[in-house]
């Protein structure tokens, strides 16, 4: 082994502190820097909180329960859980990467709002460092609202998907 690659990486830690300093300004969850052989990679760790059915409704709503049944025309459109959601689970994004709502483009979407999903069923793809990473329903349910569009860029945390139990 060459002398060069016993060497360990100098970390400078008022740099270090600067970085941190621009992902809270910038609000970015992780960044990384590479400079030839080093790389250093930060990440924050995000707390999820995932409001009750309760928080989720807003107060705008009808009592026409014609217009909760009908289907969303704009399924990139996240709209107002119902009222009658008993047990919402929202799905998080477990990374950050871009979004993807289909396998592929000629193909018709994982899920569309109204659906019932199998736990375990794929709902969504995120690509991360070009990997295709299913997102899967973690309950048997019906999907409630969709609240990414394809191909749009999500952190860690991020929510994604409600779906009813």
């Amino acid at each position: 082994m060459a002398k060069k690659d016993k060497e360990k990486m100098f970390i400078d830690e008022n740099a270090i502190r600067k970085i941190a300093d621009i992902m809270e300004e910038k609000n970015l969850s992780e960044i990384e820097i590479a400079e030839e052989k080093n790389k250093i990679r930060i990440c924050k760790n995000l707390m999820t909180i995932t409001p009750t059915a309760e928080a989720m409704i807003t107060t705008d709503l009808t009592n026409d329960s014609s217009k909760e049944t009908q289907p969303n025309s704009d399924l990139n459109t996240p709209r107002p859980s119902p009222k009658h959601v008993t047990n919402l689970n929202v799905v998080t994004s477990p990374m950050v990467g871009i979004v993807y709502m289909r396998p592929d483009p000629k193909s018709e979407n994982f899920i569309s709002i109204g659906d019932t999903v199998e736990k375990g069923g794929t709902l969504l793809l995120i690509e991360a460092m070009k990997v295709f990473n299913p997102i899967v329903a973690p309950i048997t349910g019906k999907v409630i609202n969709i609240l990414v569009s394809d191909g749009t860029p999500v952190e860690y945390g991020e929510p994604l998907v409600e779906i009813d139990q």
